[in-house]
């Protein structure tokens, strides 16, 4: 019975192999046919748009013409991609079991070849209508054609080791910073002052603002800080809670990913509860409160109630362009208007941007550079943003015709500045590369005033497919080009940077950001849904942004939908489009979604960030294409196992995993091009995993593979052997490692068996680590690329109380760290930056003369500290000591001491 069972479906298999290879050949040299009119429609649009942007082509006929040749490209890549996944899905079934799938699946198999065939033939057909009508063609060649070759490529990375140079925008802010820091710190003005800030969009109110809130006098003045920006869309509650945190120091990480108790506290307040927290914090403190941006005349009113007068000089700054805003503010209210950059200030704010340092101008090109230079600075009429826009745009061609064909093609006779801005930066995003386009009207579907993460968005563009590969680099590296080169173009600026010199987030200027919207909204490329009515205009497009909004039903009419965004939505009921490639959702309430995902097979990024109610269903592992999933913040019960059955993943960093995460479900796979895997469970345990387990066997082989591994962090329900840190020697792109250790080995590996490229290394370790008689730093000490460098110890093994946390040994006054003194060589650590050391007494530490040159910011947690580590006033870069979760005090003598010599000590309670 059995042999006929078998006998059975092996003629069955074989009746599928027939049927379905003629069919199967038929439809591939179709979907062959249909990749090179795909070729041809790409290169229309890019002609079209060259001829748009060159002034011709911008009727209603050319128009239509251009929406019908990218609906029909959106159509004929969804075909391809369709075909490209059955394809790739088929690959993976080998063997017997893997016929028997296929002659189970046969009926549905051959409906969606039949299905796909019949697209291909109707989309072929529209292709053809499309370029053989004169019209169409006529329509895109009028006002003549520009080709792609006259746009600008994206630099090169030799050229972006130094992107940009900072504090350029300040130019000319020099008398206003003073006047106002004047006005703010005035001891013969004891009541609450509000301080207004007023000029038109593009004026720099908020550099200004940023200028005076760093500044040293003020720092010194006050003693509690926030600074928060409004924007049009105004919510009470945000701010409060923003204002709260930033007053009160809660981080914002914290805040949004930690969730420390404060942070939790904070998010289930009420307005009310915000208000009198804030109110009572305030009332202990000399203040200073900056609220950015503001635009509605009851925004002051909403607040005004948390910042209390108590007479002691605190301030309320804001920044607006309405004059009324700035008046109505019910207390004691100055105002400035910040004027416009007078002709030299302007000259000098243009040059540094036209000019940039890495480029090498001979001195007769740049004098008659400098000659048209002049002229375009004055017709900027002194404003910064303009100023700044067409200067980083001219930067990318130092060409004196260039120059001077943009002297005569602008309006520059209008006395609307704001359309002297659109001008401007309708002509940068002309020059623009194809893909650095869309990569930049990709950063509008963000919310304004959004602090967008750097790798959220770069990973974004490559799932998009905007990032071209380039020889011997990587996508994420050339992703990465891309944001420099619009940051550059002062298209988008730095909001933050990381502690490695990488830019970490980015903010676009509200005036770049609408016009951005607009461009894209006329493009088919994005629309932005705040409300009903922007639901109502159901357009083609290629990517939703939901913001504070949502109605699902939309889905039903964006057939060619690739993105769908989503910003503090009240909930979301995911619907199904076919083609989806991306789901970014922020801050919001998920129904269902295990329910969906796996239906969504074009998937390549999910980003589901402080998210609720998320569970990853089996069903992901039918997500062939999924290269990145990103779960910050939000928590889920389990990780599963056909996650890892992906081939295509590049990054994974899940942080809340609620369960015992099983580092034995990570299995030898296909994933080669794995460079982030970043798996945090909340269950705390002491399991270590055995060097001679079959479970670490396992483990270690898989890593031992992702040779392409940039960022491993793993602090999961085991303790790792710290042999680890051997097998991982040869990751060369290895830069950033964080994991719980025990001594599997009789002693620490020396540095010549660690990861030589590492610029962060934690390691937590059990007790074990007090057993141990070698100092761990002079190992580590030789790591030259290193810059941020965290060590835990955890409790005695021999404590009764063995299975406690390092922090409830320390609240149990459980001793901690028992090794020999640490001391820190000469010469060691060259490029270190941040050290943090917890559960390690300051009375076992040492710093030699001449080592960590670099280091400005020393952290011990959960420590004794009755005076310095020995060496420590040595240490020529040293900014900033913070101790948190001390035992007992410094003495106040070693605290003024360390001001007196620079050193900014933090003390920090724990909760």
């Amino acid at each position: 019975m059995a042999n006929s069972a078998v006998s059975a479906v092996a003629r069955g298999v074989g009746d599928l192999a027939t049927n379905e290879a003629s069919f199967l050949c038929g439809v591939h040299d179709e979907v062959e046919f249909l990749r090179e009119d795909l070729t041809t429609l790409q290169t229309f649009l890019s002609v079209a748009r060259e001829a748009q942007c060159s002034g011709g082509g911008g009727d209603a006929i050319a128009a239509d013409s251009v929406r019908r040749i990218r609906d029909v490209a959106y159509e004929a890549e969804n075909i391809i991609d369709t075909a490209d996944y059955r394809e790739k899905r088929n690959s993976r079934r080998t063997g017997l079991l893997g016929a028997m799938s296929r002659y189970a699946r046969k009926p549905r198999d051959l409906v969606v070849l039949d299905r796909l065939g019949k697209d291909i033939l109707r989309v072929r057909r529209r292709i053809q209508e499309i370029k053989s009508s004169r019209e169409v063609l006529d329509a895109i060649d009028a006002g003549g054609c520009v080709t792609a070759r006259t746009q600008e490529p994206i630099a090169p990375r030799a050229r972006l080791s130094c992107p940009v140079a900072k504090g350029n925008e300040s130019v000319g802010f020099k008398r206003d910073v003073k006047k106002i820091v004047a006005r703010l710190t005035d001891s013969g003005c004891p009541q609450l002052t509000v301080l207004s800030i007023v000029a038109m969009g593009g004026a720099g109110k908020t550099t200004l603002a940023t200028k005076v809130y760093n500044s040293a006098a003020v720092r010194e003045h006050f003693d509690a800080f926030a600074f928060v920006s409004i924007s049009q869309q105004f919510e009470a509650h945000t701010v409060l809670k923003e204002l709260t945190a930033q007053a009160m120091g809660i981080k914002r990480q914290d805040m949004e990913f930690d969730k420390s108790s404060q942070a939790e506290k904070l998010e289930k307040m009420g307005d009310q509860e915000l208000a009198e927290m804030l109110h009572s914090f305030l009332e202990r403190k000399r203040y200073l409160i900056v609220l950015d941006d503001v635009w509605r005349m009851d925004t002051w009113e909403a607040i005004q109630h948390a910042f209390p007068d108590q007479g002691n000089g605190s301030r309320v700054m804001l920044t607006t362009r309405n004059s009324q805003v700035a008046k109505q503010a019910d207390k004691l209210t100055h105002v400035h208007k910040v004027r416009l950059l007078n002709e030299q200030e302007s000259w000098k704010l243009f040059s540094l941007k036209a000019f940039p340092s890495y480029e090498n101008i001979d001195a007769n090109n740049r004098q008659m550079l400098e000659s048209v230079g002049r002229s375009l600075s004055k017709k900027c009429h002194g404003l910064p943003l303009a100023l700044v826009v067409l200067g980083s745009h001219l930067s990318k061609n130092l060409h004196l015709d260039t120059w001077s064909k943009m002297e005569r093609c602008l309006d520059w006779e209008v006395t609307n500045k704001g359309k002297n801005i659109k001008q401007i930066i309708g002509r940068s995003y002309d020059n623009m590369s194809s893909p650095l386009k869309n990569c930049f009207l990709d950063i509008a579907s963000f919310p304004e005033d959004f602090k967008i993460p750097a790798e959220d968005l770069t990973r974004r563009w490559i799932a998009e497919s905007f990032v071209p590969h380039r020889p011997n680099q990587t996508l994420e590296d050339s992703a990465y080009d891309c944001l420099v080169e619009l940051v550059q173009r002062s298209m988008v600026h730095i909001a933050k940077w990381d502690k490695f010199g990488q830019i970490s987030f980015v903010r676009m200027h509200d005036i770049l950001r609408e016009w951005a919207i607009e461009q894209a909204r006329e493009d088919g490329f994005l629309k932005v849904c705040k409300s009903r009515d922007d639901v109502r205009d159901r357009m083609s497009v290629y990517l939703l942004s939901f913001q504070n909004f949502f109605d699902n039903q939309f889905f039903t009419f964006a057939t060619n939908l690739r993105s769908m965004l989503g910003f503090h939505l009240p909930s979301v009921t995911l619907d199904s489009p076919r083609f989806l490639r991306v789901v970014y959702i922020w801050n919001t309430n998920l129904e269902k979604v295990s329910k969906v995902l796996g239906r969504l097979v074009h998937l390549r990024y999910i980003g589901l960030l402080l998210c609720k109610n998320v569970v990853l269903p089996s069903s992901i592992g039918r997500l062939l294409n999924l290269q990145s999933i990103d779960l910050t913040g939000t928590p889920i019960p389990r990780v599963p196992k056909s996650l890892w059955d992906i081939p295509a993943l590049r990054h994974v960093a899940i942080d809340r995993v609620e369960g015992s995460f099983n580092l034995a479900a990570i299995r030898v796979a296909e994933q080669n091009d794995l460079q982030t895997l970043y798996i945090y469970s909340t269950m705390v345990s002491t399991v270590k995993l055995g060097t001679s387990s079959t479970r670490w066997i396992r483990l270690k082989k898989y890593i031992m593979r992702m040779t392409q591994l940039r960022i491993l962090i793993l602090s999961c329900a085991w303790f790792l052997p710290v042999d680890i840190l051997i097998d991982l020697k040869n990751h060369r792109h290895l830069h950033t490692l964080d994991f719980r250790a025990w001594d599997s080995m009789t002693a620490f590996p020396e540095s010549g068996l660690l990861p030589q490229n590492l610029r962060f290394l934690a390691l937590s370790f059990d007790g074990t680590w007090n057993t141990w008689h070698a100092d761990l730093l002079p190992t580590l000490a030789r790591l030259q690329s290193l810059v941020d460098l965290t060590l835990t110890a955890g409790y005695r093994q021999d404590e009764p109380d063995a299975q406690l946390t390092s922090q409830h040994c320390q609240e149990a006054g459980v001793p901690l760290y028992e090794a020999p003194i640490m001391s820190s060589p000469v010469g060691g650590f060259p490029l270190l930056r941040y050290l943090t050391l917890w559960g390690i007494q300051a009375s076992k530490l040492r710093f030699q003369a001449g080592t960590m040159p670099k280091l400005v910011e020393l952290r011990l947690v959960s420590s004794h500290m009755t005076t310095v580590p020995e060496g420590l006033l040595g240490l020529p870069s040293l900014e900033k000591l913070e101790l948190l979760k001390m035992k007992n005090e410094l003495p106040r003598e070693t605290h003024e001491l360390l001001e007196t010599k620079g050193i900014k000590v933090v003390i920090t309670k724990g909760d």
